[in-house]
């Protein structure tokens, strides 16, 4: 806020006259404090200073406050604000005698001398001051404050001072101020004399700005406006207007349409030959038609000629208008593959756009619109998409509408529903639930979808319309309502709007998918189509079809298939195909019936994904603090990674906590392979106790079930168990090796099934891998308290170290990915070794370096970077 300050008109009259002032009426004054917060003005202050008394104002604790100001006729009230720690939370307001507001500031108000004026004024100020400009002069008029009056009319060029002015005394209430500049700004003060000789202690200050002498210009672009299939001899009605100070004539004014000239054909079109008078405006129609049939946005502009004139910037007025196209035949079916078909928003973050991104493609090189409503949306505000117009005036049933949605936002409170108008627009409803819709509206209370509605993928949706038929002039708009969360990403989409009858026949597929329950494929997979008739007749005999990517189309009658109306039925192809190859297979499903009306929604695609195993040989240590992809756990148990020290462990492990509330946990692995002969399954466990890893667990009841499964995780088959008799009592990682020849030429999964039995116990486990042609029995021996491989990452060469308890023969291998063995070396009866292997050789990758001691396998990865 500035600073603000009225006072005497000229100095010399306030102080000639400041005698005359009575000072024996009084009046008050108000002033309110606020505080937003409620915590008082924590010690900021504003001062009131008069000719009598200096008084200090603060607010202590409460949120609004008033004190009265007791003050004398004509007295000087000065306002000094201090500022405090914080003044965003405050205001305050100055009311007078009347309560009128007179001044006030805030949050963070302006501080020093913010306000003085002359209380209770015995000689007022004039009132409903106003100026009627022309070019070279103005006409001034003010309201009297008494008939034995005289008044002060000082003028200039904007921003004069008070005493630089040329001063005009003046009894009258109307003056002519002459001699005036064109098109220039003024300031005029207005001071009452009032009949006791008081002059008045606040000034009116009024500005104004002459006109030009010549100025002509459109105003207003009144006609056509957007509408419904525009005609192509649409009339331009504009709004001629004189600015100017002379009357006008023979005045020329054109227009274009889109930038391009409107071809008017002056004198015989836009050529006004009247008489335009000073502040006058005429409506004017060219009698220059153009054509506005071809839906989309017009950009219109009109502009006047006139010689001599002698300010351009409001010769022009524009506007822009849509025709919107008009349908007057069905059903209707609208894909947008063509582009935007007539349908438009006027909301920037709905977009028409290509390949809307979904877990399931609606159709291969799709457009649709998208709502991609941003964080800057506030609560509430409401986006809208608009249909083009229908008319259904010559039919007497009422249609259905029909489309696909995608929600795919995750702000809970936001909503989506459909509107519909029967006036052109004028008035909207919302497409309220009906017995026989189908997917509409998953919250009927409050009639709209909300974000939980169809999971990222596209739903195909219907309802029957109330009393639309007849109607002439019906639209819809989709409307999406932000709710309250700050994220709303990525979108919802429309794609494929189709009006029909019940009496069309319409067989809709509403979805397909391949039969096989994992994500690994099988050799025989199969297709299911599920099938809905929108119609209100029976259909029977389709033809239903298949593609697989750009294999050739299977076909398929389906003779004992039967839909009634308004049912859905699924229908399984007999021929099946191969989906066992890893890679991406797009299903395309449609179906075929013989009096078939809506072919838009016959299609539909459908893609899923047969993921690749990961390799072998393999090595999980941890050590990298990453497990491989696709591993997890199923059960109540947390299971973890952990770091040394974590409870007694020396490396990076994998470990879950069991006890009697956490009693069971699957851990899963990747999909790997392929298996081949002598292949083993190796790892390292331990159970310790909870509240002291460095005391082992004794089994009772607790077992850890080893098993595989070669169809991805649908079945599993055990292929070991630990249980209390073949465990051994140790604080120390236990070897397991198993054979996994019975698996050879399979990919496999494998999992862990830890039982809890009794105790609060840690199990753990590391050294994970899956090696070619070691296998072992297992064996319960402390081997190794220290394998370590470094640099890791190597360029080349690195250094193998490990310490036994005791003297053993060792043999050192390094396995590349392949599970060929590049580097072996024998060692002696030795308990410590360090022993540099050399790689240099070979290609980048990663390796598995190994030593073997007894029948027990020890493996790191290694990473070779070159």
């Amino acid at each position: 806020m500035k600073k603000s300050s009225t006072s005497v008109f000229f100095f010399y009259l306030f102080f000639s006259c400041s005698t005359l002032f009575a000072q024996n009426n009084n009046c008050t004054y108000q002033l309110q404090l606020i505080d937003f917060f409620g915590d008082g003005w924590n010690g900021t202050t504003i001062t009131a200073i008069t000719g009598q008394d200096t008084t200090t104002y603060t607010l202590p604790d409460s949120t609004v406050r008033f004190f009265d100001l007791k003050l004398a006729e004509n007295e000087l009230l000065q306002l000094y604000f201090t500022a405090g720690p914080k003044d965003e939370e405050i205001r305050y307001i100055l009311f007078d005698e009347n309560g009128d507001i007179i001044f006030n500031d805030g949050p963070s108000p302006q501080t020093g001398l913010v306000f003085e004026t002359f209380a209770c004024p015995t000689c007022l100020t004039p009132k409903n001051v106003s100026i009627n400009p022309s070019d070279e002069s103005a006409t001034i008029h003010w309201s009297a404050f008494d008939k034995n009056s005289e008044y002060l009319v000082a003028y200039g060029p904007k921003g004069f001072r008070q005493n630089d002015g040329i001063l005009i005394t003046i009894q009258d209430t109307i003056l002519t101020l002459p001699n005036l500049l064109p098109f220039t700004e003024y300031d005029v003060y207005l001071t009452t004399v009032c009949a006791n000789q008081d002059t008045s202690l606040t000034t009116v200050s009024t500005s104004f700005q002459t006109k030009y002498t010549n100025d002509v210009g459109i105003s207003n672009v009144q006609m056509p406006r957007s509408d419904c299939q525009l005609s192509n001899a649409e009339m331009l009605t504009v709004t001629l207007e004189n600015y100017g100070a002379l009357p006008q004539s023979l005045i020329p004014f054109r227009f274009s349409i889109n930038g391009e000239d409107g071809g008017v054909m002056i004198p015989n079109d836009g050529f006004f030959t009247n008489v335009l008078g000073k502040d006058s405006s005429v409506t004017l129609t060219f009698e220059t038609t153009y054509d506005f049939t071809e839906s989309g946005l017009y950009d219109i502009a009109v502009w006047t000629e006139l010689a001599g004139d002698e300010q351009l910037g409001n010769d022009t007025a524009y506007v822009q208008i849509r025709s919107t196209p008009t349908i007057a035949e069905f059903p209707y079916s609208e894909d947008f593959k063509e582009g935007e078909a007539g349908w438009f928003s006027t909301n920037p973050s709905i977009q028409f756009e290509e390949n809307s991104t979904s877990q399931n493609p609606l159709q291969n090189d799709n457009q649709n619109w998208i709502f991609n409503v941003d964080t800057t949306t506030s609560a509430s505000q409401q986006s809208y998409l608009f249909s083009p117009c229908f008319d259904f005036s010559n039919y007497d049933t009422d249609p259905k509408i029909a489309f696909q949605l995608l929600i795919n936002t995750n702000d809970e409170a936001s909503q989506f529903w459909l509107e519909i108008s029967i006036d052109n627009g004028q008035n909207w409803r919302k497409v309220v639930t009906d017995e026989a819709a189908f997917n509409w509206y998953n919250t009927p209370n409050e009639a709209a979808w909300t974000n939980v509605f169809g999971k990222g993928v596209w739903q195909y949706m219907e309802t029957p319309l109330q009393s639309v038929a007849g109607q002439a002039q019906t639209r819809f708009r989709y409307v999406f309502e932000k709710g309250v969360s700050e994220t709303i990403g990525p979108k919802v989409a429309i794609d494929d709007v189709q009006l029909f009858l019940p009496t069309n026949e319409n067989v809709v597929t509403l979805a397909a998918q391949n039969t096989a329950a994992n994500s690994c494929g099988i050799r025989t997979d199969g297709v299911q189509l599920e099938l809905y008739n929108a119609s209100n007749i029976v259909v029977s005999g389709v033809t239903v079809y298949y593609q697989i990517n750009e294999d050739k189309p299977v076909v398929e009658v389906a003779d004992t298939l039967v839909l009634a109306p308004n049912e859905r039925q699924t229908y399984t192809f007999e021929q099946t195909f191969n989906s066992s190859k890893a890679g991406t297979y797009t299903i395309k499903a449609w179906v075929q019936s013989s009096g078939e009306t809506v072919p838009l929604s016959d299609t539909t695609y459908y893609q899923f994904s047969v993921t690749p195993p990961l390799d072998v040989p393999f090595v999980e240590d941890f050590e990298d603090r990453v497990i491989d992809p696709g591993w997890f756990a199923v059960g109540n148990v947390e299971v973890t990674l952990r770091g040394p020290g974590d409870h007694n462990n020396e490396s990076h492990i994998m470990a879950a906590n069991l006890w009697s509330s956490a009693n069971r946990t699957a851990i899963h692995s990747a999909r790997y392979g392929v298996i081949s002969e002598g292949d083993s399954l190796s790892f390292d466990y331990r159970l310790v106790l909870w509240e002291n890893a460095t005391l082992p667990l004794t089994m009772n009841g607790d077992s850890i079930l080893i098993e595989v499964s070669t169809d991805c995780g649908q079945s599993f088959s055990p292929i070991y168990s630990i249980q209390a008799d073949n465990h051994t009592t140790l604080t120390d990682f236990q070897r397991i090796n198993l054979d996994l020849s019975a698996f050879a030429g399979n990919n496999i999964n494998f999992r862990f099934v830890c039982v809890w039995g009794n105790g609060d116990y840690w199990l753990d486990f590391d050294n994970i891998s899956i090696l070619p042609g070691l296998m072992t029995s297992a064996v319960n021996l402390n081997l190794a308290s220290d394998f370590q491989v470094f640099p890791n990452p190597t360029s080349g060469q690195a250094t193998v170290e490990v310490m036994l308890p005791e003297r053993r023969p060792i043999s050192l291998q390094v396995l590349n990915q392949l599970g060929q063995v590049v580097y072996r070396k024998e060692l002696a009866h030795q308990r410590v070794i360090q022993e540099v292997i050399d790689l240099q050789r070979q290609t980048a990758g990663i390796y598995f370096v190994q030593f073997l001691v007894g029948n027990q396998v020890f493996s790191r990865k290694l990473l070779l970077a070159k």
